[in-house]
Parts: C-alpha cells; sequence; structure tokens
C-alpha cells in the first residue's frame, strides 16, 4: 500500500475547498450532539473561564487617553460577566420539584457519569431505603445512554458519510447526516458504535492498550458509515485488519497536525472549529479510502461489505451522491393504519369530534387522578363528563394547522404551540373569573406561572400528532356511518346540554379536594418564578 500522508492532506484540502460551507456545518453540529471534537469544546469552556482574567487584563491597561471608551467597553464586558454568571447560578440551582420530568432532570444533572448513576442508584435503594429515587437516577442513566448512543454516536456516523461523499460529489446535502436513519438502520449503527465504547472503555483499564485500540478501532465509523449492515462485531474486526500495520502510521499523521492543535488552543476553539476540525476528518476519510482500496485488492477478509461502488469514482463532479444506487434495499415500511389524514371535516362532523375529544380528556383526567390517589374526581369547571379544553384545543390544530400536515416534524412543533397558548390562556381566564386554579404545574420542569410546563406541552403535542394523523380520521370515518339525521339530532342534543352545563357552572363552577386543591402549591410556583425569572 502506498501509504503518503502529503497526499492525505492534499486531497483532503481539495475536498475541504469545494466542500468547506457543509463540511464546517457538520463538524459544528457533531461537536454539539455527539462526543466528537472533545478537544474544541474543552478549549471552548477555558475561554468562558478565562474571560474575567482578561476583564482585570484589560483594567491593567487602562489609560488616560482612552479612559472613557476603555471604561465603557470594560463595564458592557462586566454586564455580560454577570449576566453569565447570573444565568450559570440558575441553572446550577434549579431544582424542579414535581412531575416525571422534574425527577429526571434532577437525577440526570446531580449525577456525572454512568458509573457515578449506578453507584447513586444502588446508596438511594440499599443504604438509603429510596427505592423510588433509585429506579428514577437508573432511568435518567438510561436515557443519558439511549440519546449518546442512538442520537449522538448514529449523528456522528452519519457526518462521517457526508466526508465520504464529499470526497466525489460536491453537492452532498446536509441531511445526508441523517443517513443511518434515511436507510433504517439506526439502531444497527447505534449498537455497533455502543460496542465500540465498551470495548475502548474496558481497554482503558490497561492505559497502553487503550492507545492502541483508539487507533485499531478507528475506521469503525466510516465503515458504519458505507455499509451499517456489517454490525458492531463485524466493524471493529474489519477495521483491525485494516489498521494491521498502519497504527503506528496513523499515529504520526495525528503528529502533523500538532501545530494546528496548538494554534486551536490559542485561538480557545476558534481554529478547530473553522478548521482543524473538518481537515482532519477530511484526511481520515482519505486514508479510510485507501486502506479500504488495499483491502479489497489483497481480499482481506469481511472486505466484501465494501460494495458502494459510488464512492470509489475517480472524478470529482458538481452533482450530489446518487442514492438510487446505493447497495443496501430500505425496506419499505408497513402501513399499519390506512386514514386519509388529509381529509376536510364538515361541521356536523365537527361538532361531534369536539365532544368526543372532550370526553376523552375527561377520561384521561379522571384516570390519572384514580390512579394516583385511588379516588374518583369529577375533574374540570363543569358539572358534565367533559373537558372543552381538549376539544378546543384538537379543533384548532386540526383547523388551523391543515396547510402543514405534509410537513410532520413542523406540525408537531407547532401543535406544542398551539397546545402551550390554548392551556395558558385557558388557566388564566379561569384564574380571573373564578379566582380559582384548575390546574397548577407550580414546582414541574420548565413551568411559567404554573400555567403550563415542558411535561404537559409535551404530551399535549404528542397527542395532538395523533389526533391529526391517525384518531381524527379514525373517528370521521366512523361518523361517516352513521345517519346524517342521527348525527345532527345527537349534536344537537349535546351543545344544548353542553350550554345549560355552561350557564350553570358560570355561577356554579366545579370545585373541591382534587379539582381547585392547589393552595399548597401556589406559593411554590410564585417562590420559583421569582427565582428563575
Amino acid at each position: 500500500m502506498d501509504w503518503n500522508r502529503k497526499r492525505f492532506k492534499i486531497d483532503a484540502k481539495v475536498t475541504l475547498k469545494n466542500n468547506y460551507r457543509i463540511l464546517l456545518v457538520v463538524c459544528i453540529l457533531l461537536m454539539l450532539i455527539s462526543n466528537d471534537f472533545s478537544e474544541t469544546k474543552e478549549q471552548l469552556t477555558g475561554f468562558l473561564k478565562t474571560t474575567t482574567e482578561e476583564t482585570d487584563n484589560l483594567n491593567r491597561l487602562n489609560t488616560n487617553g482612552n479612559k472613557r471608551a476603555l471604561n465603557d467597553f470594560l463595564e458592557g464586558l462586566d454586564r455580560a460577566n454577570r449576566a453569565k454568571d447570573h444565568l450559570v447560578d440558575k441553572v446550577e440551582t434549579y431544582h424542579p420539584t414535581r412531575g416525571v420530568f422534574a425527577s429526571v432532570f434532577n437525577s440526570a444533572t446531580g449525577a456525572g457519569g454512568l458509573s457515578e448513576s449506578v453507584l447513586n442508584s444502588a446508596n438511594q435503594i440499599f443504604f438509603k431505603g429510596k427505592i423510588g429515587a433509585g429506579l428514577i437516577i437508573i432511568l435518567a442513566s438510561i436515557l443519558k445512554l439511549a440519546a449518546f448512543t442512538f442520537i449522538g454516536d448514529v449523528i456522528l456516523v452519519g457526518g462521517r458519510r457526508i466526508f465520504l461523499e464529499s470526497r466525489r460529489y460536491y453537492d452532498t446535502d446536509i441531511s445526508r447526516i441523517f443517513f443511518p436513519y434515511q436507510i433504517k438502520r439506526a439502531l444497527k449503527v447505534g449498537l455497533a458504535m455502543l460496542r465500540k465504547s465498551i470495548y475502548e472503555t474496558l481497554w482503558l483499564l490497561t492505559i497502553v492498550g487503550f492507545i492502541i485500540k483508539k487507533y485499531s478501532y478507528a475506521m469503525v465509523p466510516f465503515i458504519l458509515a458505507e455499509n451499517p449492515d456489517i454490525g458492531g462485531k463485524g466493524a471493529i474486526e474489519l477495521s483491525r485488519r485494516l489498521m494491521n500495520g498502519y497504527k503506528w502510521k496513523l499515529f504520526v499523521l495525528d503528529l502533523t497536525f500538532l501545530g494546528w492543535t496548538l494554534l486551536s488552543a490559542l485561538t480557545f476553539g476558534l481554529v478547530g472549529i473553522c478548521f482543524l476540525n473538518p481537515y482532519q476528518t477530511a484526511t481520515y476519510a482519505e486514508v479510510y479510502m485507501e486502506l479500504r482500496k488495499n483491502a479489497k485488492i489483497n481480499k482481506i477478509p469481511l472486505s466484501e461489505f465494501f460494495n458502494d461502488h459510488a464512492l470509489e469514482v475517480s472524478e470529482a463532479t458538481t452533482s450530489s451522491y446518487p442514492v438510487a444506487s446505493y447497495p443496501i434495499q430500505v425496506p419499505k415500511s408497513r402501513k399499519w393504519i390506512n386514514v386519509d389524514y388529509k381529509k376536510n371535516y364538515s361541521v356536523l362532523h365537527l361538532i361531534l369530534l369536539f365532544f368526543t375529544f372532550s370526553f376523552i380528556g375527561w377520561l384521561w383526567e379522571v384516570s390519572l387522578h384514580l390512579l394516583k390517589d385511588g379516588v374518583f374526581v369529577n375533574r374540570g369547571v363543569l358539572l358534565g363528563p367533559w373537558l372543552p379544553i381538549y376539544g378546543v384545543g384538537s379543533l384548532l390544530v386540526i383547523i388551523l394547522l391543515k396547510p402543514f400536515r405534509d410537513r410532520r416534524l413542523v406540525t408537531f412543533l407547532l401543535a406544542i404551540v398551539l397546545c402551550g397558548v390554548v392551556e395558558y390562556v385557558s388557566s388564566w381566564y379561569l384564574q380571573v373569573s373564578h379566582g380559582m386554579k384548575w390546574w397548577d404545574y407550580s414546582g414541574y420542569f420548565l413551568n411559567i406561572n404554573g400555567r403550563i410546563c415542558a411535561e404537559s406541552l409535551l404530551t399535549f403535542g404528542l397527542g395532538c400528532y395523533a389526533i391529526i394523523y391517525i384518531v381524527a380520521p379514525l373517528f370521521d370515518n366512523l361518523f361517516d356511518k352513521i345517519p346524517k339525521k342521527t348525527g345532527m339530532i345527537v349534536a344537537i342534543a349535546l351543545l344544548i346540554l353542553f350550554t345549560a352545563d355552561g350557564i350553570h357552572s358560570k355561577s356554579h363552577p366545579n370545585t373541591g379536594k382534587g379539582i381547585t386543591d392547589y393552595k399548597s402549591f401556589n406559593n411554590i410556583g410564585i417562590t420559583n418564578m421569582a427565582r428563575y425569572q
């Protein structure tokens, strides 16, 4: 094999020259989402820590000639530092007290690594007798590990995919960073990278062995980026075979970036972000392609997984990677429910949907209280078995979000915003008109005046998503089977009962234990908002 460090770096610079913007964005995303480019993260952290020291140095440089201008600058910098310290203090002292998100947030932010979380949970369960707290810590640890594995590591492999394609295709789309998800191999990629992390952690116990294995496993992300079907065990084995005899050479290649690494440290990570990270990754991509070529020539075991021939073209092109030529066939998604979510709803059906979702909301609230306290409570302001806030919210997302139904992520986010507005306004109106609260999220994670919180909004967002794409179309199909005359009679009867209930509840609202007894949380909510606003 022709190992030529100079040629690797020259080719990498050509790739950077033709794809700089997209590769820069990819590296920034990887730095933020995955554990990639950790040195740059540390340098940026160091920059924040030295801001105060720099302020002191500037104070010593103050002279009569530029005293006023320098003082203005220093005052602005001092205000920025105080704002930063204030924000950090709020983050460090923020401890929500109620809800699932609160437990997970406090456990996740309170525990360091996975090993600390395990020890902490064991301490809570076996020595303090707090089984619930221990289980919550374990849950938080699992969530952190899952996020790191199936989001961070999967995106990292997607980033390597973009670097491989960008060598020859200069119109690579940024969405290719989601390559493992696009070909429905995210689970396999995540598990493969998890296996690699476990192996490296075990080798870390031997110190020297870790350094060797770091280079031995260096090509795993690139192998998975080409063909995830090889799996974790196969990718590690193939990387070992590729790097056999080249680990020292790759180490020396890394040393040639030492000058850029020092310059990055001197610029608090700026050089790393803008140049070194994409440059070094592009160089590694060149190394991978050369090792890959050598493996195919020598027909080493597992080299048959190098079957993405579109990566082997010798001439660069301004087009994008030919996705249709990719050798792995993406399985078609199975359609479990055949519904038309784009349908238009008649006025009659909208009325029936309002009462349907109002009743479902009432059942939901009553069931939650029954499971929690073991007591039946007629939730809501009205006396009847309906919670109109659920009906109104459902109709609003069905009607107002119709133009966005083909953009599911946008629909989900807008549903959260819309539900938040409805819930906040409803809470404010009920408190102003009746002087009481029918719900209070004080103490919940990310709550606003106790009227809305992240936990409820996420739940409502998911519910509205299901309503738009599945539940509402299914109910509409069911309503189609009801004779129109019968449907109108039912709708009119429900409207009369609902109106009568509303008139009666205006002066005699439904109150009592489990409905409006939130006095114990009101002061907490006021205190929290005063501290965290």
